[in-house]
């Protein structure tokens, strides 16, 4: 009997003779099985089958759950054409109502008679800005930027409708080009739309409806342009007619 005085070196001899024991016990385990492979193929396949998915995680043969494809990612670049749907979008989101904007200036005192419900309903220059705001509603929907009132363009407007009026002139454009001359701006490009009614309740309507169902005149209301101004005058038997001047400054 070997007696040790010294436990380090007894807990060193003690761990080679575990590390021995576990290796001797893995060889005879593997021994085992190979000699059980050999004698019996076909039953070795299927203990190790039953083993298998008795305990499906060992070996870490578990299946693992799919994973989802990879989601696809294309670079987004932000370009000229971004930004101009962006300034049209504020735009359009911040587009003035004309209409709005002339009553609470001219026609906020109460009304005290119904005549002058009437007369203010069928004022001329109320009349123009409605005019104005269906045209932008209408921009708005083909995604185009709104137009801006313009006093120096609405006043030539005014001139010819007040001409056309009066029978001082024709109903045509007649005189067109002069007008566009007489802008009190640079502009790069001009365009104009006349219209007429009579015996209608809503007079800006009917003529931006008109405008519409023509492909000239419509082609006019979706133009480049950034300027408008409109002209209304009424004719002694009733009937408006409207100018409208358009203006790319």
């Amino acid at each position: 009997m070997i007696v040790l005085h010294n436990p380090l070196k007894c807990f060193e001899l003690l761990s080679i003779y575990f590390r021995y024991c576990r290796v001797s016990g893995r060889r005879q385990h593997v021994a085992a099985l190979t000699e059980q492979r050999l004698k019996d193929p076909r039953g070795f396949r299927e203990d190790a089958a039953r083993r298998h998915r008795a305990n499906p995680g060992v070996g870490g043969a578990a299946p693992r759950p799919a994973m989802p494809p990879p989601v696809a990612r294309q670079a987004q670049h932000f370009t000229l054409a971004d930004i101009e749907k962006m300034r049209t979008q504020e735009a359009i989101a911040g587009m003035p109502n004309y209409a709005d904007q002339y009553r609470q200036t001219h026609q906020a005192s109460p009304a005290t008679s119904y005549s002058t419900l009437v007369s203010r309903s069928y004022d001329p220059e109320l009349i123009a800005r409605q005019a104005l705001d269906g045209t932008n509603q209408y921009r708005a929907s083909k995604g185009l930027v709104p137009l801006q009132w313009h006093d120096g363009i609405a006043r030539i407007a005014r001139q010819h409708a007040e001409q056309m009026a009066s029978g001082a002139m024709p109903f045509s454009h007649d005189g067109v080009e002069q007008r566009f001359r007489a802008y009190p701006m640079a502009h790069r490009a001009a365009a104009e739309n006349l219209a007429l009614n009579n015996g209608v309740a809503e007079v800006a309507k009917v003529a931006v409806d008109g405008w519409i169902k023509s492909p000239g005149h419509e082609r006019n209301l979706r133009g480049t342009f950034n300027l408008c101004g409109l002209g209304v005058a009424r004719a002694s038997n009733g009937t408006f007619y409207l100018t409208q001047l358009f203006a790319l400054a």
